[in-house]
């Protein structure tokens, strides 16, 4: 097959058409944060590659029942069938999501079912033909209504002995609050839902929605696993000694907590710029009264060094 017709070719291609560039254009001359979305749909499918690679160290088998909850453009389902999965389920809000998800699917040949609903339906989960064997959800409780509710139903996707991978962005980690995996904006991620979609709104105009809710600690998403008799794993760690780390979150805690008091974005009315400062000074203060950088909690390492929290969860 030749590079012009290559389902990296073809799929760069849709993603130029969705994102309205002609033809060959060049992504890296993008402006943010249009240029990490670009990028985003671009690695689709490696993202997935990734995630499937590493599961196989943690219950992934050939034959396996394989669904991604919140599934966007469906990299996962054509990592999954190339690793061997004997179904393959994207599940999604977006209609158009699924519709890209399917072009993607086509490119790579992948035979897989798309289904369009929300995880949290019954009539959905009614639908499908099987519970699964692995689970995906990633980057979707930061996004959904009710993050305690879709943890219950995604628990009922599961056959016995099953898995989720799960990944959420800890909002308090000092790379996400300098800024944000979502829009790029020092701080927004520290917000009250309302707050942030009036920043994301000052600073980007042009923005088409604003679909974040609410962030929790990761402590609270452990607490509501266990409550529905869930075993959970951390997969990641922060990099580095204890102390290291420590040491890297109290420093990046000072930087930040200066830059945004000397200056914020000029696009903020007063009230946003003023709440946007009190909630990185309310942050920093917790944060370095937290983190003992001579003795530190591991857990504490958790809850703020890791920027991204991978979790697995194991039904018995």
């Amino acid at each position: 097959m030749s590079n012009s017709t290559s389902p990296e070719a073809i799929w760069a291609e849709v993603v130029r058409r969705k994102m309205g560039l002609p033809s060959q254009a060049e992504f890296h001359a993008l402006e943010e944060p249009k240029r990490t979305w670009a990028h985003y749909m671009l690695n689709a499918v490696e993202r997935g590659r990734g995630v499937i690679g590493m599961l196989r160290s943690h219950g992934w088998r050939e034959g396996v029942r394989f669904a991604d909850v919140g599934c966007a453009y469906g990299g996962y389902l054509v990592a999954a069938a190339e690793a061997g999965a004997s179904e393959v389920v994207g599940i999604d809000v977006d209609e158009d999501y699924l519709r890209l998800g399917k072009e993607l699917l086509d490119a790579h040949g992948v035979r897989g079912r798309l289904e369009l609903g929300s995880v949290d339906d019954p009539a959905l989960l009614a639908r499908l033909p099987t519970a699964f064997d692995v689970v995906t959800c990633t980057d979707v409780l930061e996004h959904v209504a009710d993050p305690a509710i879709t943890l219950y139903m995604l628990s009922r996707y599961m056959a016995p002995g099953g898995r989720i991978y799960l990944t959420v962005p800890n909002y308090r980690c000092p790379a996400w609050v300098k800024s944000d995996p979502h829009f790029q904006i020092a701080g927004i991620t520290l917000l009250p839902p309302a707050q942030a979609r009036a920043t994301a709104y000052a600073i980007h105009p042009w923005l088409p929605r604003y679909s974040v809710g609410e962030y929790h600690p990761l402590k609270w998403y452990r607490q509501r696993l266990d409550e529905l008799g869930k075993q959970t794993w951390l997969l990641n760690a922060a990099p580095g000694t204890l102390q290291e780390v420590a040491g890297r979150l109290r420093q990046d805690a000072i930087e930040i907590r200066r830059d945004i008091n000397r200056e914020t974005h000029p696009n903020l009315p007063p009230e946003l710029a003023n709440a946007l400062r009190e909630a990185v000074n309310v942050w920093a203060e917790e944060l370095l009264a937290d983190v003992d950088p001579v003795d530190p909690d591991p857990g504490q390492i958790d809850e703020y060094g890791v920027q991204t929290w991978e979790l697995l969860v194991v039904r018995g």
